[in-house]
């Protein structure tokens, strides 16, 4: 198992076309026709589909670079670690910039969204579990559809993506984390999954208070943002009861 620093990175990368193609490959029918599980994480400037999902929690207001964020009890109860303005985050390295601009952040955001829909791709069709496969069926829809609203308000604000070397990191990341979770089955599987998707949710619970809401300037992107923030702690706070389930 790798350290929990390098299974965070490993559950955020942007995941290349060839990556996900490569993950697509090895799917079955059962995720062609996935049970409908869309979202109602919603960006600003973009209809809402008519969706059913599970209830997203309090949303937190974004941090400032002096005062301290409260919890909201459902965060608390999910396990999310509270940030602390202008700390370290597990993705700040020496070699790569704490701040970006609105191209770079939409970059990172569909590196987030899109890992996710590799790695629970993954999980519906290796998983033999019911708790487990079924979080992975609720991420894979919901990220898709939290995916086809960045791009829309990407379009819609004329903000054009740009790489950043965290996302090409974590790119590379990604590759390595779907190929160890291809090797795995059973038992190992199941709890090598659920442990990558615990560590990873909470890097991007990290990732965005500390580096992407602080930098962001378009008000839509922030709103976005905010809503995959509400929906990463949703699906914490599943994956940790699943954990609990998997570890009598």
């Amino acid at each position: 198992m790798k350290s929990p620093n390098a299974s965070i990175r490993f559950a955020l990368s942007v995941s290349t076309s060839l990556a996900l193609g490569s993950v697509a490959c090895a799917g079955s029918n059962e995720v062609a026709n996935p049970t409908p599980q869309t979202t109602s994480a919603n960006l600003v400037g973009t209809t809402p589909q008519s969706t059913t999902s599970t209830a997203i929690p309090e949303m937190r207001p974004a941090p400032t670079d002096t005062t301290t964020t409260t919890m909201t009890t459902s965060e608390a109860s999910a396990g999310v670690s509270a940030p602390s303005p202008g700390a370290a985050t597990p993705y700040a390295t020496s070699s790569e910039p704490t701040t970006f601009d609105d191209g770079q952040i939409g970059t990172i955001l569909s590196a987030i969204d899109n890992a996710e829909i590799a790695t629970a791709t993954i999980a519906v069709n290796k998983s033999t579990t019911p708790r487990v496969k079924q979080l992975a069926r609720q991420i894979l829809n919901d990220y898709r559809a939290v995916e086809n609203r960045l791009q829309v308000t990407l379009k819609s604000q004329s903000i054009t993506p740009e790489d950043s070397s965290l996302a090409s990191k974590l790119s590379t990341d990604n590759l390595h984390l779907a190929t160890k979770l291809g090797d795995q089955s059973g038992s190992d599987f199941d709890h090598g999954y659920i442990a990558a998707e615990i560590q990873g949710h909470q890097g991007t619970v990290d990732l965005i208070d500390n580096m992407l809401i602080p930098n962001v300037k378009n008000a839509q992107l922030r709103s976005g943002l905010e809503a995959t923030r509400a929906r990463v702690v949703a699906h914490l706070a599943i994956a940790r009861d699943v954990q609990t389930s998997l570890n009598p």
